[in-house]
């Protein structure tokens, strides 16, 4: 643990967010999609980034006590993290930008 305490002390969070994040991501690439070990990692980093930095913006967007979920908030987001953003590159991968940019353009 003394690893955990410096890596949360050097990117600026409490240990018990780092850790929620670390065993959120964790789980989250053992029981996600059949991936190779690059996908994997970079998943494994996604999701541990994204609840490492959104745990406090979201609970207190919800206005929770962050003593109380900080932990259960932080080990979701690094499950989902990774799947939410799979959902959000296609949708932005499907978006058909000439259609976008025509509307655009017919408004000036």
């Amino acid at each position: 643990l003394n690893m955990l305490d410096s890596l949360a002390t050097a990117i600026g969070v409490k240990k018990g967010v780092a850790l929620a994040a670390f065993i959120g991501a964790f789980v989250a690439t053992l029981i996600g999609p059949k991936r190779e070990w690059r996908e994997r990692a970079i998943a494994f980093v996604v999701g541990f980034a994204t609840a490492v930095y959104l745990t406090n913006p979201v609970i207190a967007y919800f206005e929770l006590r962050a003593a109380d979920y900080e932990g259960g908030v932080g080990f979701m987001l690094g499950c989902l993290a990774m799947a939410i953003m799979d959902k959000a590159l296609n949708l932005i991968r499907d978006v058909d930008f000439a259609s976008v940019s025509a509307i655009f353009k017919k408004g000036k």
